[in-house]
């Protein structure tokens, strides 16, 4: 992957600043007296002729772009992605414009926004869009974190649609908390933890027929005392068994490490984590 930071100037129509110098002309030939000393009219000059320029830095400051080229499957050229960033604090609109064959034919544009700052996106932009293959078949996607939160993390995520070349949103992984694809598994493993560490829920999703199923769920929770400090957490493991999730293990642990078994198999609620 390569990225680069590209600032373009994007010279826009200056018929309405060209309409108001016209008018401000006109009124200064009527007061001839005014406008007869070669120093105002040297001023009247150079502020005229400074005003376009202004208005071509401002456009320039406010059209920052990253380029990105990913490589989406060895048999395909390489995509180029233009992503423009939010111009201001206030504006969360981004733009993806997407183009095949090294850049030479336009392929698609994609309007998303994010909860990201400007700044932060720019700080961490090769972090923030990238490309993986989420759905296994062989061609990567696209991605873009749109929130960062205290345990989780979440992407506006594409998949490839090898048929059209395009990349078409999925909402399904949008959704999902974290999704990371487990390339072991092939499974998409999300997470969402609490900032103490004691509290977590975990989620295996799997592909069938282009479609996402939970294939396993990892829920832990704590129950405080009054002073604050955890009593125990109980952990509860549910399964896809015959087409419906099952819980194949539930058990509680307390601070006396004293682990104690309410359904199922121990062995399938795996490591117990309290702080």
């Amino acid at each position: 992957m390569i990225s680069k930071l590209m600032r373009k100037k994007n010279f826009k129509s200056f018929q309405f600043t060209w309409l108001w110098i016209g008018m401000f002309l006109s009124t200064l030939v009527r007061f001839k007296e005014i406008i007869r000393p070669i120093w105002f009219q040297v001023l009247i000059i150079s502020l005229l002729l400074s005003i376009p320029m202004l208005e071509v830095n401002a456009q320039a400051q406010k059209s920052e772009t990253l380029i990105y080229n990913f490589k989406i499957n060895n048999k395909l050229p390489i995509y180029q992605f233009h992503l423009k960033l939010p111009t201001s604090e206030e504006d969360s609109g981004i733009s993806i414009k997407v183009f095949g064959k090294n850049s030479y034919s336009f392929v698609q544009e994609i309007i998303t926004d994010t909860d990201l700052s400007y700044e932060e996106f720019r700080k961490n932009k090769t972090e923030y869009f990238s490309a993986v293959d989420y759905n296994f078949d062989g061609y990567l996607d696209i991605k873009l974190v749109s929130v960062i939160a205290s345990g989780l993390e979440r992407y506006e995520v594409w998949l490839f649609n090898s048929k059209t070349k395009r990349f078409d949103f999925n909402k399904e992984i949008s959704d999902l908390s974290t999704p990371i694809p487990n390339f072991q598994t092939r499974q998409i493993d999300t997470s969402d933890t609490s900032s103490a560490g004691a509290e977590h829920y975990y989620e295996s999703y799997a592909f069938k027929h282009g479609k996402l199923y939970l294939i396993k769920s990892d829920q832990q929770t704590a129950r405080p005392g009054k002073n604050g400090q955890i009593i125990y957490v109980t952990k509860i493991v549910r399964e896809r068994r015959f087409g419906k999730m099952k819980i194949v293990c539930e058990a509680s642990f307390d601070l006396e490490s004293r682990v104690t078994l309410l359904k199922g198999v121990l062995s399938k609620c795996g490591d117990f984590v309290s702080k």
